[in-house]
């Protein structure tokens, strides 16, 4: 069952301060209560999680917290500090990710990667250039989790548990310049003009071409553009520099016809050659496939890509996408120009391949 798909994800509240105590003192002790002794896990917890030193953290203009529900219930939750939040020496531009709990009974469900995800949202939305945390060094599971999401290790510092002093690793993540969040109506012009440029400059990447993309009346094109904003299922992401200019974007529409609701289809994808070797393609894409998991009962995300550049062919597949059968010959006819096409598929669980189908 993917569980991970019935989650959501929700900033805390002041009303909600006992049951962030609840769920920080459960997980906690979950996590460590085996490998320390009694008496000073009982000092931290009681110190650490009791209701006042919450309600300060909570009340704390550059922190936050979120829950992760399954189901209405609490099994998780992510806290985050940046500026004077920082429980080290504040690092400039950057966020400490303090803490990242699940309940034991929801482990191995990537309830942990919807937070790390919703992490790096955060710290790209807040134009954060790095994210750093403290992870102690004997919990060798975290730390391999960290390392999975790009954390390297720059340091050590002490933590007090109780009256065991204890050595955590510092761990630091370098974000790239750019943050990804979904197109709003006044974003239009920007994304006209970014899709101008990259018909312009990659003719031959596009089933669209520049002319016909050029001579769109402006009606017309806020009309297409509409559509895709507030739709839940429909929507644009754009990748963004840190002085907030659009620099890449993706299209994604979920097909709502009732027989086909499993399936969706990227239309277009673009990243400017400012943010295309760090790592924005990735990123866009990683936030499509983490909002389609999410999907009630999507199961595909579609795409095709023209084949007069294999990098893009092969990015996808890096990805995960699978190719559906042979190329289609001479699909496209650009500036004279005969290209082949090829039909790619993403899907979000393994048991939907068809491992019988054998393509060249």
């Amino acid at each position: 069952m993917k569980i991970h798909k019935e989650v959501t994800l929700k900033k805390v509240t002041i009303e909600e301060l006992e049951q962030l105590q609840s769920i920080s003192q459960t997980t906690f002790l979950q996590a460590f209560e085996a490998d320390n002794d009694p008496g000073d896990m009982k000092a931290y917890v009681e110190e650490a999680f009791s209701l006042a030193q919450l309600k300060k953290e909570l009340e704390h203009p550059e922190s936050r917290f979120f829950f992760a529900l399954h189901k209405n219930q609490v099994i998780g939750y992510l806290k985050v500090n940046w500026g004077a939040a920082q429980t080290e020496h504040p690092l400039e531009h950057a966020m400490e990710l303090q803490r990242i709990y699940v309940l034991a009974d929801f482990h191995g469900h990537k309830i942990g990667q919807l937070l790390m995800d919703k992490t790096l949202e955060i710290a790209r939305e807040e134009k954060m250039a790095s994210i750093w945390l403290g992870v102690w060094e004997e919990n060798i599971k975290a730390v391999r989790f960290y390392k999975k999401n790009g954390f390297e290790v720059f340091g050590t510092h002490q933590f007090l548990l109780g009256e065991d002093l204890q050595t955590d690793l510092v761990m630091k993540l370098d974000l790239q310049g750019f943050f990804i969040r979904q197109l709003k109506a006044e974003d239009a012009e920007a994304f006209q003009n970014l899709k101008l440029s990259g018909l312009k400059e990659a003719p031959f990447a596009f089933s669209d071409s520049y002319e016909d993309e050029k001579n769109k009346s402006q009606s017309f094109f806020l009309e297409e553009f509409s559509q895709f904003i507030g739709h839940p299922e429909r929507f644009v992401l754009g990748a963004f520099d840190l002085e907030e200019q659009l620099k890449g974007y993706v299209i994604f529409k979920r097909d709502q016809r009732s027989n086909a609701r499993h399936k969706s289809m990227i239309h277009n994808m673009y990243v400017h050659t400012d943010l295309r070797t760090k790592g924005a393609g990735r990123a866009l894409l990683n936030a499509v496939m983490d909002r389609g998991s999410r999907m009630a009962g999507l199961e595909q995300i579609h795409l095709w890509v023209l084949h007069s550049d294999q990098s893009a062919s092969g990015f996808y597949k890096k990805m995960g996408f699978i190719s559906q059968g042979p190329l289609v010959k001479k699909d496209q006819k650009i500036q004279g120009r005969y290209v082949d096409a090829e039909y790619m598929v993403y899907f979000f669980s393994a048991s939907f391949i068809d491992q019988s189908a054998q393509y060249p």
